[in-house]
């Protein structure tokens, strides 16, 4: 009767320790699943994060194109200006010499 009981109990334990061993290999499969799962979600996420970084620089140069274009006009638009105060100049003087000559 003791060794009945010592037999039910041993093989009772051992049904526990089997469930117990089969839930740790389900609970690391799980787990495993979770890692492979998120590590396509972070690859995922860096390229769309590269392709926005991508993005972003060509805007930004695209960008500086575009001032530096601008700033040519301006500079061109500056040096006319000087040109016509430099005639107007000599216009002012001309206009002054011819006074002073009649």
């Amino acid at each position: 009767m003791w060794r009945e009981r010592a037999e039910a109990a041993s093989t009772s334990r051992d049904a526990a320790t089997r469930d117990s061993a089969v839930q740790e290999v389900a609970a690391v499969r799980d787990l495993r699943a979770k890692v492979e799962q998120l590590e396509k979600e972070k690859d995922a996420n860096m390229r769309c994060f590269a392709t926005e970084l991508a993005d972003a620089r060509s805007e930004v140069a695209a960008g500086k194109l575009a001032l530096r274009h601008k700033v040519e006009e301006l500079l061109e638009k500056e040096r006319q200006m000087e040109k016509l105060h430099q005639t107007v100049d000599n216009l002012q003087e001309f206009v002054v010499d011819s006074a002073k000559r009649s």
